[in-house]
């Protein structure tokens, strides 16, 4: 833990601050966390604040986070607050977070609070991040002032705050468990356990239990339940204009499959229905396998069927390391099929340029598949896929090995549980 003593006291118009320490170093290094750090400067400072409507005018800390592991990881400021007096539980005591941009060259506002949440002997969170592995660095300076626009800056007078700015650091992993209620979830009655980052995503299979129908998921503790594509129960749905049902089945050796089938019956132009499964975290300069089966059934009046190891929503830029698998006609009827799709990600951000325009993209991994059906025809595609599974190959970990059943569970800042819920 990292902290900065802050000693506030309201005289007239000016807030005296004092930021003291008991070391000189200020670099936090946690054993379990080995690698990543936090530090505050300067050590002390002492100062005053004039009531201001430009924050940039005020003292600072300077926070700087660094991480040096493979492993993305949370880093919190707060305030522990010894002693605050009433009038300055106010929204015009504040303080304002901003983040730098090529060693300060140019900065961004994060975030900017007040003390109207704050209480004597309790901790104030200001902020949270998830920094990237691979020796990334992120600086910040926090600003704390007054706001001459607020109407209660008399009453502010002769008052004090007595707090410490403090840092923590956590793992960026949290678990998501996902209990069959007396079902099956992958073949299995146990509960199954997921670990993976803030703000990724697991795709859900639709559990099984005999002769009852499954209703939905019911979720306990953080994160998201988002729908997925279709329902997985053979309702049909639409995409780009095409009509799009999902059903999920058990194969002859038990094992769970998704159909899904694309028919275009009236559109009279060219379309491109999709299914973007959950995106999955990369690690720079690692090679990334995507591997799955897939059962042709029936395959009319298309220009292709792909299946993409793609860097992005969307992504069709050939030129730019696309890595896809075009399913022939000639497999309608063939039985399983497996495929393998590899791609190595180099850089964080991909340059595209279309036509003479340039675009930049944030890479954000996922497997697509994609269908192209000709423009009045009666085009369709019908196919089972399953054993969808994303592999680091650099590391030899298997990141998802799921398929997916229409639910996508978007993963926050602690552990959740999804039970089945059963009807009749």
């Amino acid at each position: 833990m990292v902290f900065s003593l802050i000693a506030v006291v309201i005289t007239g118009t000016f807030a005296w601050l004092t930021w003291r320490t008991q070391n000189t170093a200020m670099i936090l290094t946690i054993g379990e966390l080995d690698g990543m750090s936090v530090t505050l400067k300067p050590y002390q400072i002492n100062a005053s604040l004039t009531p201001t409507n430009d924050y940039t005018t005020q003292e600072y800390v300077n926070v700087t986070v660094e991480n040096k592991r493979t492993m993305a990881g949370d880093f919190t400021l707060y305030y522990s607050i010894n002693n605050i007096d009433t009038a300055l539980i106010d929204d015009g005591f504040k303080y304002t977070i901003v983040k730098s941009t090529n060693n300060w060259s140019s900065q961004t506002v994060v975030k900017t609070g007040n003390f109207v949440s704050a209480r004597t002997n309790q901790n104030m969170e200001i902020y949270t991040e998830t920094v990237p592995g691979n020796n990334t660095t992120y600086k910040y300076r926090v600003y704390l002032w007054i706001d001459s626009s607020d109407g209660n800056q008399a009453s502010m007078q002769g008052k004090t705050f007595n707090g410490e700015l403090r840092a923590s650091i956590s793992e960026n992993q949290y678990t998501l468990t996902i209990n069959p209620n007396g079902g099956t979830y992958s073949g299995s009655s146990a509960n199954k356990i997921i670990t993976q980052g803030v703000n990724t995503y697991y795709g859900l299979n639709t559990p099984i239990n005999g002769a009852s129908n499954f209703n939905e998921w019911q979720l306990v503790g953080k994160g998201t339940l988002l729908r997925g594509n279709a329902s997985g129960d053979g309702t049909p749905m639409t995409s780009n204009g095409v009509k799009l049902t999902e059903t999920i089945n058990q194969d002859t050796d038990g094992s769970q499959y998704t159909n899904y089938k694309f028919t275009n019956e009236s559109v009279t132009s060219n379309t491109w229905p999709s299914l973007k499964y959950p995106h999955y975290n990369y690690i720079l300069g690692h090679t990334y396998r995507i591997s799955f089966d897939i059962k042709l059934n029936a395959y009319e009046n298309l220009a292709y069927f792909d299946a993409r190891h793609a860097f992005k929503d969307n992504d069709y830029y050939t030129a730019y390391g696309l890595v896809s698998t075009r399913i022939p006609i000639t497999a309608v009827g063939q039985g399983w099929i497996h495929y393998t799709m590899d791609r190595t990600f180099d850089e964080a951000r991909k340059t595209v340029v279309v036509s003479g325009t340039t675009y930049e993209y944030d890479v954000d991994p996922l497997f697509e598949i994609y269908v192209a059906i000709n423009a009045n025809k009666t085009g369709t595609v019908d196919f089972d896929i399953k054993n969808i599974m994303i592999e680091d190959i650099t590391d030899n970990l298997f990141i998802s090995t799921d398929t997916y059943g229409g639910y996508i569970y978007e993963f926050d800042r602690g552990n959740a549980t999804l039970t089945a819920n059963w009807g009749n």
